[in-house]
């Protein structure tokens, strides 16, 4: 009840003034109508009723006054008078007491009021701080059964209501566009019966209905559920917590297929109505995406168990017969060389050299499937650091072919150590490998941190001055056992840049070459620098 008076109070306002002004107004003695200039009435004791009807107006929160039929006031409260009346007002009339620019307004008001019997109007009235408010008037003809009617008057201040009114449209009007324009469906829908009372574009075009055949419907109707036990989950949790966070659950197309979403639902009022707020995110194709990952993870776990055991063979079952031939082919021509001919000589040489590269390549072999399966986690890691111990191992490769090696400040990064070291000791020793007859080799090892696609990455430049190749090779020479010179002429199995394109990509980089044939070969590998 107290919160009906709150919400209500105007009204029994207007109700209270205008049944005191029908009982108390006839007790008044208003001057003649006739004469243009009515004459003051005498000061008289006031009356029980009229010391009831004073106090009654002074108290009441809103502007109140009297005026007879030839428009002059013969009533205004204390509020009225403070708000609106800066001069002598007794039997004034409109234009006499109020400020013409408000006057012409209230007079055509006044007008209507009495052709009609009552007006309520909302007018913006100059408040008692100077600023503009906005005022609820309701006027009435008050009747008498003796002398002349009169019209009474009654303004509330309703400012902040109004502006409630349209921060509150303002917030419907943006919860109306968010509900509208979302990616994610959305639904209202009645607790009671369940019914869907409003969607959005969204929700039709996850669930495959049109919002014409949803609305009025509710869920089992529409049979948008694919499990009921699902259902009878979601609505318990709701049930005990009013709300639903974030909740996977299956739901059916209106084609039959079978979609998964991320269900929220919150209770609210609308109307005085209890419904549910409703949003269905459609997470289906991540979820299939996700399981085609799964299958992928576990064909490459898979593959990764079988590349050990192929590493175990590798390393053990196929070099044990190559030792073999080496150990027995170093006894032959050891002991019986004297009493083989030239030929016998030189089939017995071609058959250790093929052993030993066949073992190379079983060892290079072997180290490529280490960048996987013997994979060490990333810690941070000083690239000066590991290239010095690059060159401690290279000393020798460097000092029989007269090479130099420049190397400029290396910054630290987020990597494998181990395969760090195993990157560049396969790229300097590339450049002083392919090295040009007569020309000692000249290796440069330069490095920059710069800013790819959003994030700092470090970019290594590794020059010499070989001989070059075709560029047209670039992408060739980092496929496995890809060679673009003879055994003959450079040793090697052409495993080495495969190594390094393996590593430099399980460490979410590139590496590219470029270069000219004579002219020597830049390599260039860029690494994240952080994990």
């Amino acid at each position: 009840m107290r919160k009906w008076i709150a919400a209500n109070w105007h009204w029994l306002v207007w109700l209270g003034g205008g049944l005191l002004l029908h009982l108390l107004v006839g007790k008044w003695k208003r001057p003649c109508p006739q004469p243009p200039a009515a004459p003051q009435p005498p000061h008289m004791p006031a009356t029980r009723d009229e010391q009831i009807f004073t106090t009654f107006m002074e108290q009441v929160p809103a502007l109140a006054f009297i005026k007879d039929e030839y428009g002059r006031l013969q009533y205004a409260n204390s509020a009225m008078q403070q708000t609106l009346i800066s001069r002598e007002w007794q039997s004034q009339t409109t234009s006499e007491y109020l400020h013409p620019a408000l006057a012409a307004q209230a007079m055509a008001d006044d007008q209507q009021a009495w052709e009609q019997g009552t007006l309520v109007v909302e007018r913006q009235l100059p408040g008692g701080d100077g600023t503009l408010h906005t005022y609820r008037t309701h006027k009435f003809v008050i009747r008498q059964a003796e002398g002349p009617s009169l019209l009474g008057g009654l303004a509330i201040d309703i400012t902040e209501r109004k502006q409630m009114e349209e921060a509150l449209g303002a917030s419907e009007e943006k919860f109306r566009k968010a509900f509208n324009t979302t990616p994610t469906g959305m639904a209202i829908q009645r607790t009671d019966n369940g019914h869907f009372v409003e969607v959005n574009d969204a929700f039709g075009e996850i669930t495959g209905f049109h919002r014409g055949e949803v609305l009025g419907h509710n869920a089992q109707e529409l049979r948008l559920w694919y499990d009921e036990d699902e259902r009878d989950y979601a609505l318990t949790i709701l049930r005990r917590d009013g709300l639903i966070q974030d909740l996977e659950v299956r739901f059916r197309r209106k084609s039959g297929a079978m979609g998964i979403g991320i269900l929220t639902t919150e209770r609210l009022s609308i109307n005085n109505v209890l419904c549910n707020l409703i949003s269905l995110q459609d997470i289906t194709q991540r979820k299939q995406t996700e399981l085609l990952l799964e299958n992928y993870n576990r064909e490459l776990e898979r593959s990764n168990r079988e590349l050990q055991e192929f590493a175990y063979v590798a390393s053990h079952d196929l070099q044990e017969p190559l030792r073999k031939i080496q150990t027995f082919g170093n006894r032959l021509q050891t002991r019986y060389g004297a009493v083989v001919d030239a030929a016998g000589q030189d089939y017995l040489e071609r058959m250790i050299k093929a052993a030993g590269r066949m073992q190379l390549l079983i060892t290079d072999l072997l180290a490529y499937s280490r960048v996987t399966t013997e994979a060490q986690p990333f810690s941070q890691v000083d690239l000066h650091e590991v290239m010095q111990g690059v060159l401690s191992d290279l000393e020798l490769q460097i000092q029989q072919c007269a090479g130099e090696v420049l190397v400029g400040q290396l910054p630290i990064v987020e990597a494998d150590p181990t395969q760090m070291r195993q990157l560049l000791q396969n790229l300097l020793s590339n450049g002083l490998k392919y090295h040009q007859p007569g020309r000692p080799p000249r290796v440069e090892i330069t490095a920059e941190t710069m800013a790819q696609h959003g994030r700092p990455v470090c970019r290594l430049t590794i020059t010499d001055n070989g001989i070059g190749f075709d560029e047209k090779y670039a992408e060739q020479i980092f496929g496995i056992f890809q060679r673009l010179h003879g055994r003959h002429e450079y040793e090697g199995s052409g495993v080495g840049l495969a190594i390094c394109k393996k590593i430099v990509e399980r460490h979410g980089g590139t590496i590219t070459a470029h270069s000219q044939v004579g002219q020597g070969a830049t390599f260039v590998v860029t690494l994240p620098v952080g994990a």
